[in-house]
């Protein structure tokens, strides 16, 4: 958010998951490059690597999660994460 916004970080339980929001008001992601946010190497930053989300995707696959991504073009992204229960007893 370059011009500044507003972040907000939230915290449910929906269908026993804990599911983690983090929402801002930025430009959003813009339509044509959704479809790619989770693919190796995809960025729109001239630095970037585009591993981030990719990476992510993969973490919370391998530990039985989930991520979403929602954006308008010009009202911000919303990036929800949901959990899987926790087991019960040590790990």
């Amino acid at each position: 958010m370059p011009g500044g916004g507003r972040l907000s970080i939230d915290l449910a339980v929906k269908d026993g998951r804990a599911v983690v929001s983090v929402s801002d008001t930025g430009c959003g992601i813009p339509e044509g490059f959704r479809e790619r946010l989770f693919e190796p190497f995809a960025t729109t930053k001239p630095r970037g690597t585009g591993l981030g989300l990719a990476f992510v995707q993969q973490v919370m696959h391998e530990s039985g999660g989930s991520v979403a991504i929602e954006s308008a073009p010009g009202k911000g992204t919303t990036v929800r994460l949901g959990l899987r229960p926790a087991t019960e007893g040590p790990t």
